[in-house]
């Protein structure tokens, strides 16, 4: 049977960059999900996109990089500030990952991520969370 789990991360990125101040994540039985929501003109890009472009995405959990599903809706096109083909959200990203759990009772991990609002991008972010259940 799988447990319900409360769990709500908060946490607060940079007061300049493109992600919204207060983003919220929870997770029900083994599944997380975090949600990003993008202030208008802002770019957050995908865990997929071209590292020779924009700094993807990227998730670490337990020191262990792991892939989150994406849930929102991407776009692909090539950007002139990269000279690459991109893959990012506007306005809203959602991830989810499904975690087996183990003898711990806590989950440490931290997202990286880069925001770009078309006329300057601001330098990759790291946000530490912790999964408690």
């Amino acid at each position: 049977m799988i447990r319900l789990l409360r769990l709500y991360w908060f946490f607060f990125f940079q007061a300049e960059d493109g992600i919204r101040d207060l983003v919220r994540s929870r997770g029900l039985g083994d599944v997380y999900k975090r949600q990003a929501s993008i202030k208008k003109d802002w770019l957050l890009y995908s865990q997929f996109t071209d590292d020779t472009g924009p700094v993807p995405t990227q998730f670490v959990l337990e020191d262990e990089v792991v892939t989150f599903e994406e849930k929102s809706k991407s776009l692909k096109e090539f950007d002139p500030m990269f000279d690459v083909d991109v893959i990012k959200f506007k306005e809203m990203a959602v991830f989810s990952k499904k975690v087996h759990r183990s003898e711990k009772k806590n989950i440490s991990g931290y997202v990286t991520y880069m925001t770009c609002d078309g006329a300057k991008c601001l330098p990759p972010a790291d946000v530490n969370f912790n999964l408690n259940y």
